[in-house]
């Protein structure tokens, strides 16, 4: 079996579905780091180090996409249990009304949605705020 090159190597890398291309693009640097150094490894086996630090490093972002901040939560319960207005929410976290809009634009931007609702739906699902319930 022919050794692995470095351009096979690199389309293996380019190629992972799943993985981010920033990480992928940092996988080949490492990839190339760790042939390059004074005591290199094989080729094989440099890509195979760096194909467990990608999945890793996917997963890690992954998690932390859902990563919010203790006020972003605090406006959350305000908005969607307490029925709060974006003006109303302000004046409770003696914030402006801008800063608490802007907090919603950043989660919404953070989370990967196009609405509120899709936020609530992802903040309920995640436990950050009970369940809306409907009062009769």
């Amino acid at each position: 079996m022919a050794p692995l090159s470095i351009i096979d190597a690199k389309k293996i890398i380019l190629s992972q579905e799943g993985i981010p291309l920033p990480i992928k693009r940092s996988g080949y640097r490492l990839f190339r780091h760790e042939i390059e150094k004074e005591k290199p490894v094989s080729t094989k086996k440099a890509l195979e180090h760096v194909l467990g630090w990608m999945l890793i490093q996917a997963e890690k972002e992954a998690r932390s996409a859902y990563r919010v901040s203790t006020i972003q939560k605090r406006i959350l319960y305000l908005l969607a249990v307490e029925g709060f207005t974006q003006s109303q929410a302000a004046i409770e976290l003696n914030r402006s009304h801008y800063t608490v809009k802007h907090y919603c634009i950043n989660l919404r931007k953070q989370l990967g949605v196009d609405n509120f609702y899709q936020v609530v739906a992802i903040a309920v699902a995640q436990g950050w705020i009970p369940a809306p319930t409907l009062e009769r």
